[in-house]
């Protein structure tokens, strides 16, 4: 049985346990198991398998359990709580937009701070810390496994939307999520001092309560750097409703599908993804510039999180939501799990590691604390759980979650594998060498882009500058076209400008890429550069023909021109712009599938 449900190619499997079990059930009831339904049965065999058995090693050390969220009754108390503090700041019934809904988003949201940082001093530190470590690290378990089965469900038939499904776990755990950081971030910075300890009911409404600061927090900085226009909804009962642009849900709905449908593969090409290999291409180097600028070597901080991570198995103890242990029992450990780790790194990997409570709400190249967790700011924030996940507590033990720790070394390698690193720090030799990786992605970029459209086109140039090239022809500066085609049979041009921009995580990077790309004001950012090239080659697409020995059209098509937009990956402004333009945004794996519905 196991071997036909490993990797099933049919439905034969489940034909032929339907078959045994109509038979097993004709004999028992004394009822006609006919040959003709035998046969139809037989016949689905041949279908799309609906059912697949597989086994995975554990990815990370955690007990997998229900974690505790919020429910119903919390977002709605909170709800309430937010409607009695709008009541009692004399806010009348009514829709309010753009700097009025500010105005009142704003105050409203330090009232609510306030409230929630109240009752994070009223509770004993220790124990909400340890709560919300464990909770996360479930919940972050609960959702691994979901995406998981997800992804393994493409080896077989579901009766379900898999990019829905999809999309829906991402946008929840991405809320949930924050909520439960933040909770975490804001404990550790406030350092209470109260002895008395939580009800977990309590917890969950604080968690609930911090899911409305969030949204406050989120809309006022939508409205301030002018990502959407929108406001505030205050009802008869004087409940709260932020709302954005008319159609803002459905576009949201769409585009996280859409990615989506990349996580899951479709329609992509994995042969033309672009991707740096670090381990095998830039550890020795890595190594040595982290060796100079922090004292241990990049692999060593990996290793590290490889044992924190997988902490049961190698102490051969129980699963567990959290671990503990002293600094010399975790030195030990470490030093006994890998051979190629030295004592005065691993303490210096340690102390990199645990979350200072005194930085949490210092922003990099700031001397005065922010006034609550700046979870508005991302690049600036060199001290959060995600890339620091060790917490010291009371007594000087470290504790962990397995789970939170495979996330931040998920990211530690990301972000350098994609030439960034996880926060500005201010670090000059690994800032440098991250850099070069970056510069390498954008050469590869280009490359691999003028080899997909090589596939189809014969006609064809890969950064081509018109007036370096051609000097005598005086053509204008408009830079080179990184991969520019024609097609004589269909005189069609195709021209193609591939750009690799560094990824939003808060809602001011959002409004910064957007600036980026399409600029701000009169400037129009990268798309007036390539609208450049675009006005150059309407104007001289004969001419450039005949300099580089191209065919001529083949029959009487009118000239066509295609302009895309190649990167790593789809933004939210790639998919909705913030002014029209006739630039298709393609994601480079999934530029093949576009050529082939295009061209």
């Amino acid at each position: 049985m196991q071997y036909r449900l490993n990797r099933p190619q049919n439905a034969s499997f489940q034909a032929d346990v339907c078959i045994a079990f109509l038979q097993s059930l004709s004999q028992i009831l004394h009822i006609e198991f006919s040959e003709d339904i035998r046969q139809q049965i037989i016949n689905t065999g041949n279908r799309p398998a609906r059912m697949a058995i597989s086994s995975e090693k554990r990815t990370f050390d955690t007990l997998e359990i229900k974690p505790n969220i919020p429910e119903a009754k919390h977002f709605k108390l909170a709800r309430k709580t937010l409607a009695n503090l709008i009541k009692e700041s004399g806010v009348q019934e009514g829709n309010y937009e753009l700097q009025k809904a500010k105005d009142i988003i704003n105050p409203l949201a330090d009232f609510f701070r306030e409230k929630i940082h109240a009752t994070i001093r009223s509770m004993n530190r220790e124990h909400l810390l340890q709560f919300v470590i464990k909770n996360y690290d479930a919940y972050v378990t609960e959702d691994h496994r979901k995406k998981k089965n997800i992804m393994l469900s493409l080896q077989h038939e579901v009766n379900y939307n898999r990019t829905e499904k999809l999309s829906k776990q991402s946008t929840e755990f991405n809320r949930m999520s924050a909520n439960y950081r933040y909770l975490l971030e804001c404990a550790l910075s406030l350092n209470t001092k109260s002895k008395t300890i939580p009800a977990t009911d309590d917890i969950l409404q604080l968690l609930a309560d911090i899911d409305w600061l969030i949204v406050l927090y989120n809309a006022s900085d939508i409205l301030h750097n002018d990502i959407d226009v929108g406001g505030l909804n205050i009802d008869n009962f004087y409940i709260p409703q932020v709302f954005f642009s008319e159609d803002r849900e459905i576009k949201e709905d769409k585009f996280s599908e859409e990615q989506a449908g990349y996580k899951l593969g479709y329609n992509l090409n994995d042969n033309d993804s672009v991707e740096s290999d670090i381990i095998n291409e830039n550890l020795d180097v890595l190594d040595r510039i982290f060796q100079q600028d922090l004292g241990f070597k990049y692999s060593s901080l990996l290793a590290v999180f490889s044992i924190l991570f997988q902490w049961a198995r190698l102490n051969q103890i129980e699963l567990n939501l959290s671990y503990q242990a002293t600094r010399a029992d975790m030195v030990t450990t470490l030093l006994n799990s890998n051979t190629n780790l030295i004592n005065e790194e691993v303490d210096k990997i340690i102390d990199f590691l645990i979350l200072n409570p005194n930085k949490i709400r210092k922003l990099l190249g700031a001397d005065s604390e922010y006034f609550d967790v700046p979870i508005s700011d991302h690049n600036k924030r060199d001290h959060r759980y995600n890339i620091r996940p060790l917490i010291e507590i009371s007594n000087n033990n470290i504790i962990w979650g397995a789970a939170a720790a495979y996330r931040a070394g998920t990211i530690w390698i990301a972000h350098i594998a994609n030439g960034y690193l996880p926060a500005e720090f201010e670090w000059s030799h690994i800032s440098h060498e991250v850099g070069k990786i970056k510069e390498s992605i954008e050469k590869q970029l280009e490359i691999t882009t003028f080899d997909i459209v090589k596939r189809f086109a014969t006609q064809i140039k890969l950064g081509i500058d018109f007036k370096k090239r051609f000097p005598k022809k005086k053509f204008p500066d408009v830079g080179d076209f990184d991969t520019l085609a024609y097609f004589p049979d269909s005189n069609t041009w195709l021209n193609i400008e591939c750009k690799y921009n560094q990824p939003y995580y808060c809602i001011k990077d959002m409004r910064r890429l957007r600036e980026k790309i399409f600029g701000r004001g009169d400037k129009r950012g990268q798309i007036g550069k390539i609208e450049k090239r675009i006005d150059f080659l309407a104007e001289n697409y004969n001419n450039l023909r005949t300099l580089l020995n191209w065919s001529e059209p083949a029959d009487n098509h009118e000239v066509k021109f295609i302009h895309l937009y190649i990167s790593r990956q789809i933004y939210w402004w790639l998919r909705y712009p913030p002014y029209e333009t006739n630039i298709n945004f393609v994601q480079i794996d999934a530029l093949e599938a576009w050529l082939q519905e295009n061209l």
